[in-house]
């Protein structure tokens, strides 16, 4: 099987590079070569673009990139957890290695970030269909029957990876919501919205989502680089809440919109999903991609990170919940995101990115980590971190003053009430 891989760059598609699967019935793990196209590589080769690289593994240069199993970036692009299972049961197919091809092959219409398969997108007969925002909110029959019968257009929707069910809708100054298939009008000003479900129909999955909506606002307040809160908001529907999160992959330049690359750390260190990391690996990894004057700085917001995903009590840290934003003058980390009180979840999500030889039992022994693994910059990580953890100090107050639900507040594994004896005993203050 072969299929084309498309770029988004300045408000237009481009041809970007080939794929060929040379064992289609492995799926995944299946052999493939990977080639830039010529007309591609012309345009971009040697300017220095990141988001034109489809993968920071795979920079654009000349000849065939050969793998045992497919660039792990294409995990980033196609649809996982609800939406594979959603892809599954509307090809018809059953969940085994060859289908996820196929539905490679047929779902990846439009995900996050600026890349998508050719031969996914479906012809354009009519423009979309706007249904009123509380349509999705209380997920009305009307909305959900539309993306049924709307075939393969409802990959336009169903793009955003993760377990969570999620939509990626865009939304019109009447409030008018709909879904951006085919991603050609780059001066069409409707706002982009990831629109995100609880888990499960537990009471449990509705308050962690409850809980994510407070938590991004807090880390705004605290001055962490997390999804714009601007537009943000949590709606609540008979069916449950929806979360709205405004994208970040998504900016605006001259009243065109520009949308830029998106790639996680699994993709980084060349990981299968699910695949349990070292943060050193991680880091390791990171170091070879951005520029060294700022070296430090990644590293500090890279702890920075990890300490609120501890002290927030998100184990869900694996590494599609951390990612590179590719624009076109650099390569950063993205927004923090995917960040909720997953402690709390029924199935009990562990952390599966872990710091090798410093952390056991949830607990991590900053001192040593910071004296054995950082060498020079001991002391200016040191120092940051102390200056976070002293606004971290008064989080159990400013998430109260942000509606928090009690129950999270009062979780017994998470222990908000209780941050600042925990960042005194890491001696962090």
């Amino acid at each position: 099987m072969e299929l084309t891989l498309q770029a988004l760059i300045d408000g237009v598609w481009h041809r970007a590079a080939v794929l060929e699967f040379s064992e289609p019935a492995k799926g995944p793990a299946g052999a493939c070569n990977f080639e830039y196209d010529f007309d591609y590589l012309s345009r971009w080769i040697g300017k220095g673009v990141p988001l034109t690289a489809v993968s920071l593994k795979l920079p654009v240069g000349f000849g065939p990139s050969c793998s045992r199993r497919w660039p792990s970036f294409l995990d980033d692009i196609r649809p996982m957890g609800s939406a594979l299972r959603w892809w599954l049961k509307r090809l018809d197919l059953r969940a085994d290695a060859a289908n996820e091809l196929e539905v490679l092959r047929r779902g990846t219409i439009a995900p996050v970030g600026n890349l998508r398969i050719e031969q996914a997108v479906p012809s354009k007969e009519a423009p979309p269909r706007r249904f009123p925002r509380q349509a999705v909110i209380d997920r009305e029959h009307g909305f959900l029957d539309y993306a049924a019968d709307a075939g393969a257009q409802v990959g336009g929707a169903t793009g955003a990876g993760g377990d969570a069910p999620k939509l990626l809708v865009r939304q019109d100054a009447s409030r008018q919501v709909w879904i951006d298939v085919w991603q050609d009008e780059p001066t069409t000003p409707d706002r982009h919205y990831l629109v995100k479900f609880a888990r499960g129909s537990s009471n449990l999955d509705q308050i962690i989502l409850r809980s994510e909506y407070a938590y991004y606002r807090a880390l705004a307040e605290l001055g962490v680089d997390t999804i714009p809160t601007d537009g943000m908001s949590l709606e609540e529907g008979p069916s449950g809440p929806s979360l709205w999160l405004p994208r970040f992959d998504v900016a605006w330049r001259d009243g065109r919109e520009l949308r830029w690359g998106l790639e996680s750390i699994y993709s980084l260190v060349g990981s299968v999903p699910g695949a349990y990391l070292t943060h050193q690996k991680v880091l390791e990894a990171l170091r070879e991609v951005v520029k060294p004057q700022d070296w430090r700085d990644v590293q500090l917001e890279y702890l920075k990170r990890d300490l609120l995903n501890l002290v927030f009590g998100n184990s869900d840290n694996h590494g599609r919940n951390m990612a590179l934003l590719k624009t076109d003058s650099a390569v950063r980390l993205a927004p923090v995101y995917d960040f909720a009180p997953m402690k709390m979840d029924p199935e009990g999500v562990t952390r599966t990115t872990r710091w090798s030889t410093f952390e056991a039992g949830g607990t991590i022994d900053w001192p040593r980590l910071l004296k054995k693994n950082f060498g020079t910059d001991e002391e200016f990580l040191r120092a940051g971190l102390r200056e976070f953890a002293i606004r971290l100090r008064n989080v159990p107050e400013l998430l109260m003053e942000l509606g928090l639900p009690e129950e999270t507040l009062r979780y017994p594994s998470i222990g908000l009430q209780s941050t600042e004896q925990k960042l005194r005993e890491w001696t962090l203050l």
